[in-house]
């Protein structure tokens, strides 16, 4: 079995839904010639993430050296900004009665993309204003100088 996820792109906006592909490629090693299996996708990745749908199973029938493609399409929509790890799991299991697999350890795998999430944000200056508070000093004749400045800037 071998399994992967298709051509992640880069990146993804933030608040809307992407969509990975992920690919399994199951095949009946025998000795058993025909058997069916239960192929069982699972979808996870930081907190900010909902995934549709987080898991997904479907059934094959596998006939011995032929192998089979599944795709399954998963949409990601995560709200946070950043470099997002997302992790898929694959498990396959022979659903055939009577009918057990010898070898486990070749029916789990893991793949995984790490793509940026992005977001966008429209930021201005509505105004400033500089504000200088009355100032006194003393100067050595006993002069008293004051000052008072005042100055706005708005700019759109």
């Amino acid at each position: 079995m071998s399994f992967d996820v298709v051509d992640p792109p880069a990146e993804m906006r933030a608040d809307a839904p992407t969509a990975l592909r992920i690919r399994a490629v199951l095949e009946n090693r025998g000795p058993a010639p025909i058997i069916d299996v239960e192929d069982v996708l699972t979808a996870s990745g930081p907190a900010d993430c909902t995934f549709q749908p987080p898991s997904e199973a479907v059934r094959r029938r596998l006939v011995a050296g032929q192998p089979v493609e599944i795709v399954f399409t998963v949409a990601i929509t995560c709200t946070e900004p950043s470099f997002h790890p997302f992790e898929f799991g694959n498990a396959l299991t022979v659903i055939t009665p009577g009918v057990t697999d010898p070898d486990q350890a070749s029916n789990h795998r893991k793949a995984g993309a790490t793509i940026a999430v992005i977001d966008e944000s429209d930021v201005a200056i509505e105004s400033t204003v500089l504000d200088c508070a009355a100032r006194t000093a003393t100067t050595p004749v006993r002069q008293r100088i004051g000052s008072r400045c005042s100055s706005a800037w708005t700019s759109r």
